[in-house]
């Protein structure tokens, strides 16, 4: 299986957005699968049930920053930061259902590989998280 997820470049995606809430910036399958390299063989409705899953989470975590947030004025979240934080969530479930889903004897290697991708877009998330709230990673990681 490839971990990277390499696109069919004659797929089309379905651009319609996913809203979370007013404050969130709504997403998309057609972005995110263009700009983190998702299969063509993954159904819209299964990378959006992903997408949706990393929103609750990311927004989960992001809950008393919004607060903050929004008892100063503030009346959005970072567009840019916040698709960072949900897609690089997302990529990185996608990446371990298809770890649990490719395990065979033989494919201890590409299970450590994709395992490292896991870690890699963990990581970015955590980074992404820690922008928005304008902190360091390190203090991010734990939530």
């Amino acid at each position: 299986m490839e971990y990277g997820f390499a696109p069919h470049s004659n797929s089309e995606r379905n651009a319609e957005d996913i809203a979370f809430d007013s404050f969130y910036p709504p997403l998309n399958v057609a972005e995110f699968a263009s700009l983190y390299n998702i299969a063509a063989d993954l159904p819209d409705d299964t990378v959006r049930h992903f997408i949706r899953l990393a929103m609750t989470r990311t927004a989960i975590a992001l809950e008393a920053w919004k607060e903050d947030q929004q008892a100063a004025g503030v009346t959005e979240a970072p567009a840019e930061e916040f698709k960072a934080a949900v897609y690089t969530a997302a990529k990185a479930d996608l990446l371990r259902e298809h770890i649990a889903m490719d395990r065979k004897a033989d494919a201890e290697n590409a299970a450590t590989q994709a395992e490292e991708l896991v870690a890699h877009y963990d990581a970015l998330h955590t980074r992404a998280l820690a922008n928005i709230m304008g902190e360091q990673s390190i203090g991010v990681h734990l939530i």
